[in-house]
């Protein structure tokens, strides 16, 4: 593993209409203390001027790192704009970052050092991150306690001995504004299938299936929630539209589990029970009653942790 000491990694910032925070995301970006680092920009084909912004603060980088930038014609959707990006970095190592939150300066640096510290037997990492809003302000950790999470394939199945956890079972998942993953998790599956809107958890799933998920205590990110982001849920439609396609990124974890690992049939069963459940709570949740009432307990739910 010596030749993985300093590998080359990718730092890849996907964006689409984050104009008004995107050049404090490059800074972060270029501000990076580790080297080799390659960065590629890429905009989704944006209707503000993200694009502009892009172009202002990348056109006269004289800095150690490689810098890249892609505008795409047509907007691509997040699966397949991160998926053409991945066929043109050349990292070993392919950390996200969002147009319009903030990495830590020494980000890559502390995620390389993870990989090495567990002699590259993980495949994804995540960290903790500082909650920031639209105005710059910094609220709170992201995780106050470790996140529970499943680190192994034989988590995911012991888990699954239960009858509840079948019934119920927790989301392989990993926090995406903060992950970094090794290529295989690219290079050793097919594409992710692009009605996805969450393909952090298509990516933590082949982390388990390929050697596992590690967690970053230090908080390497300044997450960025504001009214336009994907992660918010502002509303009923908006919920009725995100927990409807959560069938597509399990379909795409029942998919991957038979590419790598089909022998073992007790994982395939699990997934496969997952995508069955996920296709009724999209059934459930594509009536309007029920998408009122998880967005009214939800709504209770953050306001009991803010006075909290």
């Amino acid at each position: 593993m010596e030749q993985h000491k300093r590998p080359l990694v990718t730092l890849r910032m996907l964006t689409y209409n984050h104009e008004r925070y995107i050049a404090q995301a490059i800074k972060g970006a270029l501000n990076q203390t580790y080297s080799p680092l390659e960065i590629i920009i890429s905009d989704d084909a944006s209707t503000d001027k993200t694009w502009e912004v892009i172009l202002k603060h990348t056109e006269k980088y004289k800095g150690p790192h490689k810098v890249i930038i892609n505008r795409n014609i047509t907007n691509l959707g997040v699966a397949n704009h991160l998926d053409k990006i991945q066929k043109i970095s050349n990292g070993l190592i392919s950390v996200g970052a969002a147009g319009d939150d903030i990495s830590d300066p020494e980000r890559v640096e502390k995620i390389v050092e993870e990989f090495n510290k567990d002699n590259w037997s993980k495949k994804s990492y995540f960290s903790n991150a500082y909650i920031m809003d639209a105005f710059d302000n910094v609220s709170k950790l992201y995780f106050h306690d470790r996140p529970m999470f499943y680190q192994s394939v034989i988590d995911l199945i012991n888990d699954h001995k239960s009858l509840k956890r079948n019934l119920f079972p927790n989301d392989i998942w990993q926090l995406g504004a903060t992950s970094a993953f090794h290529r295989d998790l690219y290079e050793s599956f097919k594409k992710v299938n692009n009605k996805s809107l969450q393909d952090d958890g298509v990516y933590a799933f082949r982390a388990l299936l390929l050697g596992g998920i590690g967690y970053i205590e230090k908080p390497l990110v300044y997450y960025r929630k504001h009214s336009e982001s994907i992660s918010s849920l502002g509303s009923v439609n908006s919920i009725k539209f995100f927990m409807t396609r959560q069938k597509y990124y399990k379909l795409n974890q029942l998919v991957d589990a038979k590419t790598v690992a089909e022998s073992n049939e007790q994982l395939i069963r699990i997934m496969t029970l997952r995508y069955k459940l996920s296709v009724i709570k999209s059934v459930i949740f594509s009536l309007p009653f029920f998408a009122s009432l998880y967005f009214i307990l939800r709504n209770l739910k953050n306001k009991y942790q803010i006075a909290k």
